[in-house]
């Protein structure tokens, strides 16, 4: 992994229910994720992996769209545009 923790996560997620990190580039990004034990949010996205699995970008199926769209940023992306309870995710 290209992030390792050097402290105990609980105390970076403090009263957040989750938090997730913002690219310049993509919006949020899955590079590094932490959420509450259980969290709402993170069963909302494991229940949308496998509707995802298979996206196509401009209407052509390709691997490398497939990874960004179906379980990388822009996976998490759509979760957070997707999600009813904004509030419970803090952006950084």
């Amino acid at each position: 992994m290209d992030i390792a923790a050097k402290m105990n996560l609980d105390d970076i997620l403090g009263g957040h229910d989750i938090i997730l990190p913002l690219t310049p580039d993509c919006g949020v990004t899955n590079a590094f994720m932490t959420s509450k034990k259980n969290s709402e949010f993170m069963n909302f996205a494991i229940h949308h992996l496998k509707e995802r699995q298979n996206l196509k970008y401009l209407g052509v199926e390709t691997s490398h769209w497939a990874i960004i769209g179906g379980t990388g940023p822009g996976f998490m992306q759509w979760c957070m545009e997707s999600y009813e309870k904004k509030s419970q995710i803090t952006i950084v």
